[in-house]
């Protein structure tokens, strides 16, 4: 029989939340030390919501370097890296290891261990976490299946994607023609030059902060406490020990909980706590960055103009996807690299943000009936990203009582089922 183990969380995000499900449904005591005053109000607040398990691509490839340093030039695109970053230290160990994670080599490799990593989470996800929520909790959260539609505009950049996934394993898709993909998605028919698409019948949308209040409410019913507006400092606060037992204590909340084991899944906030104390040492290849993500929510109500299945912009790194019983259009992606206190200026200020309004003249590019449509939610979001788009999920070099959830990139939400099956693994495996 196993063990029961006291587990702290640090982090109430996605990730950390299905987790510390996982692990309270094998009956591990629970808890959750979150920053915020609430779960889910960083990265996975208001992110694009789609389960893209075959949505399978590194952030490193020499394409996307390109596009980059052209953003640098004063070119637009999805991809943007701030002349700022040149000023940070931590971003030329991120750049070397991207660069790095391009060779064709490292890439084919790097893709591999991602394709079989997010084939992982959609089995985790299918055969053990759906089956554990109720029809009302999925509405709720508006899951939706029936598949996503990746469209594009450019023949070549289409078979080179065909030709990406048919050197994977473990993905399943579907290449459409013109045709095809606008009888599959009649929104479609009037965006300009739709060449074809790829379809993945297995992926599916769902709101990720109605997702998380739902997985709060499963937690507090199974015991779970919540600690909300605990800044942690772990040099402050722990008193860690390379042994099983370890205690901590939360001295800004007042509470004490003597813990077998703590769980890092706290997201950008993860390199300060490696910084201060060498939980995990950092090749090239998983070099810590943050990457600025942008939304917004367009007032669609019902109308027969907008997408009724979630689609990917491949080209210019852009999701959208039915939200609130299809009254909600969310409209996620791009990906900026900048410092993070940088990055955190203007995560705070969306409506001032210009990518926004970037993404926004996109949207309208490829939807230009909902012109007159109504924009809400202005939202910006910083996501870990590790040089070659996976993320760490291990215990710590240096203390066997902690473990760490971090990088996931732009597939928190995917990525996070795989994470979780795995964490039960490592927590299983501790004296």
């Amino acid at each position: 029989m196993l063990s029961k183990k006291k587990v702290l969380i640090i982090g109430a995000g996605i990730n950390g939340l299905v987790s510390g499900y996982y692990l309270a449904r094998q009956g591990h005591d629970i808890v959750f030390a979150e920053s915020k005053s609430e779960e889910a109000m960083l990265a996975s607040y208001q992110n694009g919501g789609q389960l893209s398990f075959g949505h399978v691509d590194s952030i490193a490839s020499y394409k996307n370097i390109l596009q980059g340093f052209k953003s640098i030039a004063g070119f637009g695109g999805a991809i943007k890296i701030s002349p700022s970053c040149f000023t940070d230290p931590a971003f030329y160990k991120f750049a070397k290891g991207v660069a790095l994670s391009s060779a064709r080599q490292n890439r084919a490799a790097n893709l591999a261990n991602l394709a079989a990593f997010a084939s992982f989470s959609k089995d985790s996800f299918c055969n053990d976490f759906l089956p554990s929520l109720n029809q009302d909790e999925l509405s709720f959260a508006s899951y939706k299946q029936g598949g996503i539609l990746h469209f594009f505009s450019n023949p070549k950049y289409l078979n080179s994607k065909i030709k990406h996934y048919k050197e994977l394993k473990n993905i399943a898709f579907k290449p459409l023609a013109k045709n095809d993909s606008l009888e599959l998605e009649q929104a479609l028919c009037f965006a300009k030059n739709i060449c074809g698409g790829i379809l993945f019948e297995a992926d599916a949308s769902i709101n990720c902060k109605k997702l998380s209040l739902v997985l709060r409410k499963k937690l507090e019913d199974m015991g779970v406490k919540f600690c909300f507006n605990a800044s942690l400092n772990p040099l402050r606060d722990f008193t860690l020990q390379n042994q099983s037992n370890l205690t901590q204590s939360l001295k800004p909340i007042d509470v004490k909980f003597n813990c077998d084991i703590i769980l890092l899944a706290n997201g950008t906030d993860f390199d300060k706590f490696n910084k201060d104390l060498n939980l995990v040492g950092l090749s090239s290849y998983n070099a810590f960055y943050q990457m600025l993500g942008y939304s917004f929510d367009i007032e669609v109500e019902h109308s027969a103009h907008a997408p009724q299945m979630a689609m990917t912009d491949s080209a210019n790194r852009i999701v959208y996807s039915l939200h609130n019983d299809g009254k909600l259009l969310r409209v996620a992606g791009f990906a900026d690299f900048m410092p993070l206190e940088k990055a955190q200026k203007i995560a705070a200020k969306p409506q001032d943000s210009k990518r926004i309004d970037d993404m926004y003249r996109i949207f309208l590019q490829t939807f230009p009936a909902l012109k007159k449509s109504k924009i809400l939610n202005k939202w910006i979001g910083i996501r870990p990203c590790t040089a070659g788009s996976l993320p760490i999920v291990q215990r710590s070099d240096k203390f066997s009582n902690v473990i760490i959830s971090t990088g996931h990139t732009n597939l928190g939400l995917t990525l996070s089922f795989a994470s979780a099956a795995r964490i039960v693994d490592i927590v299983h495996q501790s004296v």
